[in-house]
């Protein structure tokens, strides 16, 4: 009964102390040490009660109340403690062996048969003593290997959290997970590329202070960023006041040009409800393109590369320079499979960098 009300009322107190508020690291250490001392506190007091001598420990219920403290302590991912604890648990056994048997002169009690008695005397009992320490030493080492693993796998979050800040989740997943040879192999595939820039950000940004210049790029390439993500794009990189989005790169799939058209239209109705109202210049092709980690050992790029970014960077400019919110090549529009009348044909042209004339698209 006491074992029991002093384990409740320290079980009230620690969560009376966790709910408020109050409890600090260093809290574990006397609550733990509290603890052992209640267990074996019980022990001594139920050899006493039954009078017995301390060969009989182990018999005694409370004496396994230990191996529950120990095991709790596990969860505390702390090894100094749990070997505190390991070693304490060892000591106050030994010691209440030791003090039952001088106080109650090493009399023989419990009226067993030999056979049985041989197990009850001090060497065995000793022996239990010891492969509770043992035990114990087993669980530090488990905490101290589960505590490595933890702080391991919290940094290893830490890194990649700090690389998505600076890159789009899905390449920093790659970058991280991948073979830096593979990713410097690259690959070949067919993806869709679509370029955008503000209009006249140059006069715009003249008359912003730098706060005001910040924070206002902040929310557009947010709004970029969001825009891609909810039509299954990923940023590439931002330049200055324009960014280059590729659906694709991950896995080629069949709408990947219907995506991209739908991001464009997105973007552009965007902008217009931006604060203050911006207009987008906005390219797109597709083809075959390379992506994969270039430049030098010291500094690496994950980028996408080959004609059909050249391609979509001039729709880009074209779109700027004819005034027109989007410009789409035909292979996007065909691949797309757009509906009749939703676009309309701004006919052929000469694209600088492509031998052959290209049939060029806007939103009708």
């Amino acid at each position: 009964m006491l074992t029991i009300a002093s384990y409740t009322v320290m079980g009230a107190l620690t969560l009376w102390i966790s709910y408020s508020g109050r409890y600090r690291s260093w809290m574990a250490w006397p609550f733990a040490t509290v603890d052992v001392v209640v267990a074996v506190a019980s022990v001594w007091l139920g050899l006493l009660n039954v009078e017995l001598v301390g060969a009989y420990a182990p018999l005694i219920p409370a004496s396994w109340l230990l191996v529950i403290v120990l095991a709790f302590g596990t969860l505390r991912y702390n090894p100094a403690l749990q070997a505190w604890l390991t070693a304490l648990s060892a000591v106050l056994m030994a010691l209440t062996v030791w003090h039952t048997d001088g106080f109650l002169g090493g009399d023989w009690i419990l009226d067993a048969d030999a056979e049985a008695k041989v197990f009850m005397v001090s060497p065995p009992t000793a022996m239990r003593i010891v492969m509770l320490a043992a035990a114990g030493l087993v669980m530090t080492l488990a905490v101290w290997r589960a505590r490595q693993m933890l702080v391991r796998a919290l940094d290893s979050a830490a890194r990649r959290q700090n690389l998505r800040r600076y890159l789009p989740h899905q390449i920093s997943d790659m970058l991280e997970d991948g073979d830096i040879g593979v990713l410097r192999s690259g690959r070949r595939g067919q993806m869709t590329i679509l370029f955008l820039d503000i209009r006249g950000f140059t006069a715009m940004s003249e008359k912003m202070m730098p706060e005001a210049l910040a924070t206002f790029m902040t929310g557009f390439r947010d709004l970029v960023t969001r825009t891609a993500d909810a039509h299954n794009g990923i940023v590439d990189k931002f330049v200055g006041d324009g960014a280059m989005v590729v659906f694709g790169l991950q896995q080629q799939r069949a709408r990947d040009p219907m995506d991209a058209l739908a991001c464009a239209e997105a973007l552009a109705a965007a902008a217009g409800d931006n604060d203050p109202p911006i207009r987008l210049a906005i390219g797109i092709h597709a083809g075959e393109v390379f992506c994969g980690a270039v430049g030098a050992e010291s500094r690496l790029e994950f980028t996408v590369l080959g004609d059909v970014v050249n391609i979509a960077s001039r729709l880009e400019g074209a779109a700027k320079s004819d005034d027109l919110p989007i410009v789409a090549s035909a292979d996007v529009i065909a691949a797309a499979g757009v509906e009749a009348g939703t676009w309309r044909s701004l006919g052929a042209r000469q694209i600088r960098g492509r031998a052959e004339p290209l049939e060029l698209f806007t939103p009708a």
